[in-house]
């Protein structure tokens, strides 16, 4: 009663001096867009079942709320892109699900990473390291060209020092030893090698059970269920087999030639890991890239169409888990969810995520360093 008294008041214009809204008539506009919602029915924007889904179980008031902090959060991103450059992360990749907006992880950057690395880690993803281009358009030292320290190349970007320099990919890369662009995405691949060896060696030991078959449960007239049975854990991919075998493209833990398992495949193609079960006669293609996030879209979409083109088998039904880490630490929501589907647990799951984004954080940190240094020298880096 009170509610209806006061918004037919601030809808006859008596809303106070100098202002020009109202709460009562922010939560009516808000009302007519729940109704419009709950008319409509909720959408699955992603997945292979997108469309309307059915409508889960939600109070009007939590709808309300919920409405409302979407619309204060869309008029927080909305002035954003009038910036030029600190708004190139909204724009990043469609896979990234606006990752880094939402990310909790801030209280751990300020608690336990350096602060040079924090520093370095705000400054590329806001773009304003002190790259060349930077540098020319802050007008430091007026009229001197600011060059890549390796290709001499004038006025590059972060993103051409971080992943892109010609010096690293045409040079670099053939002489002997392992350039900085796959110093980093090897370090990134051997924490999906750790966690995924682990569930291995956890599969392998365990005792296989039986499928549990449904039960019927009579409960008497007038009564009720005192205890549910409880849900069987879904099993993942990796959890179905005791004989997987796994190899990964790592130098440093190779002890013989790298190539993927021919009995699966007869391929010249080598993808960065393989996991293989020859009784459920199942195979995991692993690929990983380490790509500016700008990027992350058009290397997944490569590496995805070429091994579904070149890996094929008759006798194995092959999975292809393509991922991305971005250079700058950032994460598309791809890794957590191949993770679940591999059967680690969500709190694993949490940590190969965490693990990787501190990794290549890290390994590009010494990348941004070194930008100077044609004598690069790769060492084991660790969480």
């Amino acid at each position: 009663m009170v509610f209806e008294s006061r918004l037919r008041k601030d809808a006859d214009g008596e809303i106070g001096r100098g202002r020009t809204d109202s709460i009562c008539l922010e939560i009516k506009r808000l009302e007519s867009q729940v109704d419009f919602e709950i008319m409509r029915g909720p959408i699955r924007k992603a997945g292979s079942k997108q469309g309307l889904r059915a409508l889960p179980k939600i109070s009007r008031r939590k709808k309300l709320i919920e409405v409302y902090k979407r619309k204060k959060e869309e008029e927080r991103i909305i002035p954003l892109h009038a910036y030029q450059m600190q708004q190139n992360w909204i724009k990043w990749s469609p896979l990234l699900g606006r990752g880094m907006e939402k990310s909790i992880e801030w209280g751990k950057i300020m608690t336990k990473l350096s602060a040079r690395l924090v520093k370095f880690m705000m400054n590329g993803r806001q773009n304003t390291l002190p790259s060349p281009d930077n540098l020319k358009r802050w007008n430091v030292k007026a009229g001197k060209e600011f060059k890549c320290g390796l290709c001499s190349q004038t006025f590059v970007t972060a993103a051409h020092i971080l992943a892109g320099c010609p010096y690293v990919i045409n040079k670099e890369n053939k002489a002997p030893g392992t350039d900085r662009y796959t110093w980093r995405h090897n370090s990134v691949l051997s924490v999906i090698r750790k966690h995924l060896k682990k569930k291995i060696q956890q599969v392998n030991s365990s005792v296989k059970k039986a499928p549990r078959k449904k039960e019927i449960i009579f409960v008497k007239e007038g009564q009720k269920l005192k205890q549910r049975p409880e849900a069987q854990k879904p099993l993942g991919m990796l959890d179905k087999a005791q004989d997987l075998e796994y190899d990964f493209d790592l130098p440093a833990e190779r002890k013989r030639s790298y190539q993927m398992h021919q009995k699966v495949c007869a391929t010249t193609f080598i993808p960065d890991g393989y996991l293989v079960s020859h009784v459920e006669k199942k195979c995991v293609v692993i690929e990983l890239t380490c790509p500016m996030e700008e990027r992350m879209d058009y290397w997944h979409l490569l590496k995805k169409n070429k091994y579904q083109e070149e890996l094929t088998s008759d006798v194995y039904s092959i999975y292809y888990l393509i991922v991305e880490v971005g250079a700058r630490g950032v994460l598309p929501i791809t890794l957590r969810k191949e993770m679940r589907k591999m059967g680690l647990s969500k709190k694993e799951a949490n940590s190969v995520v965490e693990e990787c984004k501190l990794m290549a954080t890290r390994c590009s940190f010494v990348i941004w360093c070194q930008r100077f240094n044609p004598e690069f020298t790769a060492t084991e880096m660790k969480i």
